[in-house]
């Protein structure tokens, strides 16, 4: 098991087109984040409707499922990229979206 987080990246590199990031087998815990200034979208589950992530905020979600391990995401605008941390402890609190620097 990693002890520090792990840093992903995905470039989306065409609009509407959906993108596939493997994460680490003991992630529990992730951090999502735009690095350009567009709503992107992402999802558990290839093919299901997205979970948008406003422009400049950072999406968490607490308590991974076990079984979470793949993020699917689809911008309208390409070449977003995408960032995600990947802890494999946990965090207290529940799914959020908060603004950068928050």
């Amino acid at each position: 098991m990693y002890t520090v987080p792990i840093c992903l990246t995905v470039t989306l590199t065409n609009g509407g087109q959906e993108y596939p990031l493997a994460l680490p087998a003991s992630t529990r815990y992730i951090e999502i984040q735009c690095t350009t200034a567009v709503v992107n979208t992402f999802s558990f589950v290839a093919g299901v409707p997205y979970m948008p992530i406003p422009a400049n905020t950072i999406y968490e979600s607490y308590e991974l499922d076990p079984g979470a391990k793949m993020l699917y995401f689809v911008t309208a605008a390409a070449g977003a990229i995408m960032r995600v941390l990947c802890y494999p402890w946990l965090r207290e609190g529940h799914i959020e979206s908060r603004p950068i620097g928050a």
